[in-house]
């Protein structure tokens, strides 16, 4: 027999290492030690089983400290009415109804002898209640009822709740004390509460899983549309412009900063345009100017010719399309290579002359003026060459009508004074002679 008083002790010590046998099992059910289930390995799979046991504990304590409890002190009250009218009838049908749930595994009233006034295996009344309920014999023993309060054991590692409650009963005519408890004990069976709730949360996942793909496809749908398409036709209007072909239309419509750029990318290229079309027409008006002149121009970087105007192509006999990339100082006669390449690395300007070799290896006597500047950070030099050749044959014409007779081609009388004259300087210098 359960005596109110004399298992108080127990009761408290059984309560207080509850709490501590319920956080084991909490342990020992996320560690899932005990059932030989196959390891999470994909971050899927473990997020779902950590948030299935995180609401199942939740589920559990939730139905504990509510859904359980307001039933048991329902029952209680409902039981407390239909004693109080001294017969008991009705407390078969309370308890009974009680045993309509699916999660409850039996209900049991007793009287303060620990005997079965009702329950919802029929066959327990009047049975004591170590009899009826031999498997809890053991939580007998360390649950008591104390007058006004209610307690609820809840074995998580057994999916387990017990209810106990004390009911008020009325006092038989010959007792003398104020007051008579029985007690009501419910049995809840949590599996189906649990299977339920990580059904619940499975669902839950799976939407979660859902909502997220449909959301990230349609991210990268418009991702698709709004960035990486505008990307591409920007990507290809500057792979056209990098071709050369500077006249694009405007990669994107609308507004936004992609816009924008494609705006600055566009004007870009038609400042790049502009500029070419501009330098090409100096280019041109230069290279007029160049071949309008009778001189021969180079254009040279540490003797590798850059460019050359018409007029040298003239004067050497090549076409430019073998001069430019040529050596200048190979197309100088060998007698005056040394002393030119000297001033060129010397970086000496001034005007001097050499002999040019024709396609024909010709020497071509020039008036060379040189010049240097920077262009760019590069050290371009520019030799004009003027063809002296008319005036060599000019001066030789002159000194032959000079000391020459035109009708005879004998020397005349001034070249005969100028070699008295000069047989005359000689004597004066060397009288012994």
């Amino acid at each position: 027999m359960i005596s109110n008083e004399g298992v108080g002790a127990a009761v408290r010590d059984g309560l207080r290492g509850a709490n501590h046998s319920n956080s084991l099992a909490i342990a020992r059910i996320w560690n899932d030690a005990d059932r030989p289930k196959p390891r999470p390995h994909t971050h899927e799979e473990i997020v779902n089983t950590f948030l299935e046991h995180w609401h199942a504990q939740q589920d559990l304590q939730r139905f504990s400290q509510r859904t359980a409890h307001a039933q048991l002190l329902s029952a209680r009250r409902a039981l407390e009415t239909v004693l109080r009218r001294g017969d008991g009838s009705g407390t078969d049908a309370i308890v009974a109804d009680l045993g309509l749930s699916p999660m409850v595994n039996y209900a049991v009233l007793l009287d303060d002898n620990d005997q079965v006034l009702a329950a919802t295996q029929f066959a327990w009344k009047g049975l004591p209640a170590k009899q009826a309920l031999p498997h809890q014999a053991q939580a007998l023993e360390t649950v008591s009822t104390k007058p006004g309060q209610a307690h609820l054991h809840l074995d998580i590692e057994g999916l387990q709740l017990h209810a106990i409650s004390p009911v008020a009963m009325p006092l038989r005519s010959n007792e003398l004390r104020t007051n008579r408890y029985g007690s009501l004990l419910i049995e809840y069976d949590l599996a189906p509460l649990v299977a339920q709730s990580s059904a619940h949360t499975r669902a839950q996942w799976l939407m979660f899983l859902l909502i997220t793909s449909i959301a990230a496809i349609l991210l990268l749908s418009l991702a698709r549309y709004f960035i990486l398409r505008p990307v591409a036709a920007l990507d290809a209007a500057m792979r056209t412009i990098g071709q050369g072909q500077l006249q694009i239309a405007a990669p994107l419509t609308g507004t936004g900063e992609l816009f924008q750029l494609g705006q600055s990318l566009q004007h870009m290229a038609q400042t790049l345009h502009a500029s070419q079309a501009a330098l090409s027409t100096t280019e041109a008006r230069f290279h007029q100017l160049a071949d309008a002149t009778l001189e021969a121009i180079f254009f040279h970087e540490q003797g590798t010719i850059l460019d050359v105007n018409s007029r040298a192509e003239q004067l050497l006999g090549r076409p430019a399309q073998q001069l430019i990339g040529a050596d200048i100082f190979t197309l100088v006669s060998p007698e005056y290579r040394p002393l030119i390449r000297q001033r060129a690395t010397a970086g000496a300007t001034g005007v001097w002359d050499v002999s040019f070799l024709s396609v024909d290896g010709t020497p071509i006597p020039c008036e060379v003026t040189a010049m240097q500047r920077e262009v760019d950070g590069r050290t371009v030099r520019t030799v004009v060459a003027r063809d002296i050749r008319p005036r060599l044959q000019a001066e030789a014409k002159i000194r032959q009508l000079a000391h020459f007779d035109t009708l005879t081609g004998l020397p005349n009388r001034r070249q005969i004074f100028d070699h008295i004259h000069l047989e005359l300087q000689e004597v004066e210098r060397n009288p012994n002679r």
